[in-house]
């Protein structure tokens, strides 16, 4: 009779750590030390927590937009808007035809005497009011990764938090060859 018996646990784990658990320890206290010091880091984990819980907005979303001779803006959506005869600031902007898609010119006919231009979708940040935390508050970062940002600024955050994350994933590979 053949009788099979389960390996014991310490028998599978190899005598020595391997360079990779070693890592991964190193790994572990790197990403617990940024967590905890990076102001940027801890915007973007606790703007998450509050935005996955419907908790409170984070954020000001403003959708794109076209602005006509520095006097008419369509906001989103789409509309086809026809000038003729009209004046701005004295002068006429002649006889032309602006749609809008989304908020975002789709096309242009006629003599145009007037700028025509798109105001792109922006994101302002606000502070983070956490109610879990005893209604602790997290402002917009003005770093991350040692990068300073403008602060508020959307764009610079994700853009900086990206290349931060690149750069760790880097290092993170030469350390494991």
């Amino acid at each position: 009779m053949n009788q099979w018996i389960a390996p014991r646990a310490s028998d599978l784990m190899s005598p020595e750590p391997s360079a990779s658990t070693e890592l991964k320890t190193w790994g572990y206290r790197l990403k617990t030390d940024y967590n905890a010091n990076d102001a940027g880091l801890v915007y973007l984990r606790e703007a998450r927590n509050v935005a996955e819980h419907g908790l409170i907005p984070f954020a000001e979303f403003i959708d794109a937009a076209v602005n006509i001779g520095g006097c008419l803006t369509v906001i989103g959506g789409s509309s086809n808007i026809i000038f003729s005869n009209n004046f701005v600031n004295g002068t006429n902007t002649g006889n032309f035809e602006v749609a809008v898609k989304e908020g975002k010119i789709s096309n242009v006919q006629g003599r145009i005497n007037t700028p025509i231009t798109n105001i792109p979708t922006r994101v302002n940040l606000h502070a983070v009011r956490n109610p879990e935390k005893n209604n602790r508050t997290y402002p917009p970062p003005d770093s991350i990764f040692k990068v300073k940002l403008n602060t508020g600024d959307a764009a610079s955050l994700a853009s900086a938090a990206m290349d931060g994350l690149n750069r760790t994933y880097s290092t993170m590979e030469t350390l494991d060859k």
